[in-house]
């Protein structure tokens, strides 16, 4: 069963038996679902598939639909990784724009692996970090952290200036942070890059060519590339070394 809460993505499956166990019409199993905006039926209608991000919502007896986030403003979500813009600085905390309406908080202390008073990251206003977001509330600021939950770095932090940062729909982020996106795995089966990824819609990209980060980033933007087409660029960024 599809726990309340979590995020599906296009194409996901709904465990929509798992929902009706149990569940009666007039004293009679439930035998005719009814589908609201987000949902689908396969071609042999036994399977109910996800259209676009969101959390699946079940009103008794037989009705279900997909509530999907805000596509336009990001809404912070705790355990969301996330890349922001450092803002303001003060001695204590920065403020960092991570698309809220509000910027978000990252304290020094407690924010950095091994941070003290005397040892601070060297962040400026301007500065991209990628954080982890550790309060989201709809009354006050979102709260980050660039430590994972073991308190280390791990991968957080400022991210480098060699890295291109870009924008995206939030929910195509959130496709491209899944461990088994088919548009990442098919790009990294035959390109050499590296990419960061927030679920608030910004992605970054680092290669050796800028103009193969822009062809990463096209596809990636477009959703909409063959492997035959990330071969022939592959063929093409190969010749120019």
């Amino acid at each position: 069963k599809n726990n309340p809460g979590s995020m599906l993505f296009p194409g996901d499956p709904v465990d929509v038996a798992a929902y009706l166990n149990g569940v009666t019409i007039k004293g009679k199993p439930v035998e005719t679902i009814r589908l609201g905006p987000g949902l689908s039926t396969e071609i042999n209608h036994d399977t109910v598939v996800c259209k676009s991000a969101g959390d699946i919502i079940y009103k008794p007896s037989n009705k279900f639909w997909l509530k999907t986030p805000n596509h336009v403003r990001y809404i912070p979500r705790l355990g969301d990784l996330v890349i922001g813009r450092v803002v303001t600085k003060t001695g204590d905390y920065l403020k960092v724009d991570i698309g809220t309406p509000h910027p978000a908080i990252l304290n020094f202390d407690g924010g950095f692996e091994a941070a003290t008073r005397r040892n601070r990251p060297n962040l400026v206003v301007g500065s991209l970090l990628l954080g982890r977001v550790t309060q989201a509330s709809r009354y006050r600021e979102a709260e980050l952290v660039c430590v994972d939950t073991n308190g280390k770095a791990g991968g957080l932090g400022e991210i480098p200036k060699s890295v291109m940062v870009f924008k995206l729909p939030i929910p195509q982020c959130w496709e491209l942070q899944r461990p088994d996106c088919p548009l990442l795995t098919l790009l990294g089966k035959h390109l050499s890059f590296e990419i960061v990824i927030g679920a608030n819609g910004w992605f970054g990209i680092d290669s050796e060519d800028v103009s193969l980060t822009l062809a990463i980033r096209n596809a990636i933007q477009s959703g909409a590339i063959d492997e035959d087409q990330v071969k022939q660029l592959a063929k093409q960024f190969k010749k120019q070394q």
